[in-house]
């Protein structure tokens, strides 16, 4: 197999190599089941097995590999793994070697994969907090489009995330300001689920017709029904998709994220993460391996740290 395999820094060689390495990928769904047999089917992404092989380390080094890469496993730091056109952000899970001799040690590794990114090595990273926060929206005000209640607390909801110029850097009082109106509009779907649970619920036989009952009653109440239905699989995904809304969010501000860069440079990133260009110094500062050279060359693990702004785009010592 001629390949050159790289887990971090550490490049196998030789018979370390595997003959195959298996892929094997799913997609998450989460499957909501109604009365009647209806199904919501929300598309969650796709899930990575984990990725297992297993070598040889052989030579007069062997015994120092070994243990390079138990102390990788050890610190349970994310790396890259690449080989051919295959790229991965992953933790090594588990390694287990068997001491033979010092120059001979079979071993075997489990990777986890964190982040696919095969073919997504040149966009910069994943969306901005912006796109991510203003596609949901979209997405939830074509949910809430046939409800009316929810008409005045959308219309609240949207304009609060309308009055913020970005999310990348936002103080926590302007997060609040967003939060209030999605609590309010989270409350009321949660009514209307409900609701549509009781009418669900109200009839005793579904799709059949009701001994005992006039003819009329007997249409509306199961005309109800599949109204309901309908309308139960709108509100289950809008509360999903407004609880994101939310959990991106709390996330503002909150901790360092790692993403891959292809190309580019650290004015385009903190614009993109911060909103602001001036954010480019701490990007310099928390990436020493860039030097004090902005443009990014080459496949890079950049870290994004929290920025509060206030560097001016000067570039400290």
């Amino acid at each position: 197999m001629a390949i050159t395999l790289a887990l971090g820094s550490f490049v196998f060689q030789d018979a370390e190599i595997p003959e195959h390495i298996k892929i094997r990928t799913q997609q998450r769904l989460a499957v909501h089941r109604f009365i009647g047999g209806a199904r919501q089917i929300d598309v969650l992404g796709t899930d990575h097995d984990p990725i297992a092989f297993s070598g040889w380390l052989t030579g007069s080094n062997a015994m120092q590999r070994a243990l390079t890469l138990k102390a990788m496993k050890d610190s349970g730091q994310e790396v890259t793994l690449s080989w051919s056109q295959w790229l991965y952000n992953v933790v090594i899970g588990d390694f287990a070697a068997e001491y033979q001799r010092d120059y001979q040690i079979p071993y075997s590794i489990t990777i986890i994969v964190s982040d696919d990114l095969t073919n997504n090595t040149s966009d910069g990273g994943t969306d901005s907090i912006d796109d991510l926060i203003n596609g949901d929206m979209t997405t939830a005000s074509s949910l809430a489009s046939p409800f009316s209640a929810l008409s005045s607390p959308m219309s609240s909801l949207q304009s609060a995330i309308s009055a913020v110029s970005t999310f990348a850097n936002a103080a926590k009082s302007t997060v609040a300001s967003v939060l209030q109106p999605l609590q309010a509009v989270q409350s009321q779907v949660s009514t209307l689920i409900a609701s549509t649970d009781n009418t669900l619920l109200s009839v005793s036989t579904v799709g059949g017709i009701l001994p005992g009952n006039p003819l009329s009653q007997q249409v509306t109440a199961l005309t109800s029904q599949v109204t309901a239905m309908a309308n139960q699989g709108s509100l289950i995904q809008l509360s999903g998709v407004l609880g994101r809304i939310g959990l991106n969010l709390g996330q503002i501000n909150t901790g360092i994220r790692t993403v891959n860069v292809g190309s580019g440079n650290a004015y385009d990133l903190a614009s993109k993460y911060y909103g602001d260009t001036s954010g480019w110094t701490a990007i310099m500062q928390a990436n020493p391996q860039l030097g004090s050279d902005p443009n990014i060359s080459g496949f890079q693990t950049i870290t994004i740290p929290p920025y509060s702004g206030g560097s001016g785009g000067i570039l400290s010592a």
